[in-house]
């Protein structure tokens, strides 16, 4: 029998795999390094978090506008600076996301920009 954990661990390691399809081949990397360290809940958190990130980079950043999001590399990761990730928190505190035609604002307060902050800097740290 699968315990709680175990089926959580299960659920968001799928997740965590149909999200890296959509994202650049460098994250596949990234979530594998971190997978010893982090729990899956941790590593979930961190894929929205950065797929957030991306998806603002690109819609936002004019540094960025003739990129896809899976075409994104490891040089592109390098063009990224603090004005980016700043404009990116503040971006945060009030955003919509539109899914499936319905559109979602989301807000973000200190504790949940520390979080985006932190999935950032863990990325940037381990490349």
């Amino acid at each position: 029998m699968v315990s709680y954990k175990e089926s959580q661990d299960i659920k968001n390691t799928e997740m965590i795999r149909k999200i890296l399809a959509e994202l650049p081949k460098f994250l596949s990397e990234f979530f594998r390094g971190i997978s010893d360290t982090k729990t899956s809940q941790t590593r979930l958190s961190y894929i929205y978090d950065l797929r957030n990130f991306f998806h603002y980079i690109l819609e936002w950043e004019k540094d960025f506008e003739d990129k896809q999001l899976k075409e994104l590399t490891l040089e592109d990761l390098k063009k990224i600076n603090t004005e980016h990730i700043e404009n990116f928190l503040e971006y945060t505190t009030l955003y919509g996301k539109t899914y499936e035609n319905v559109t979602i604002t989301r807000r973000n307060h200190a504790k949940g920009k520390a979080r985006k902050l932190s999935a950032i800097r863990v990325m940037f740290s381990y490349f």
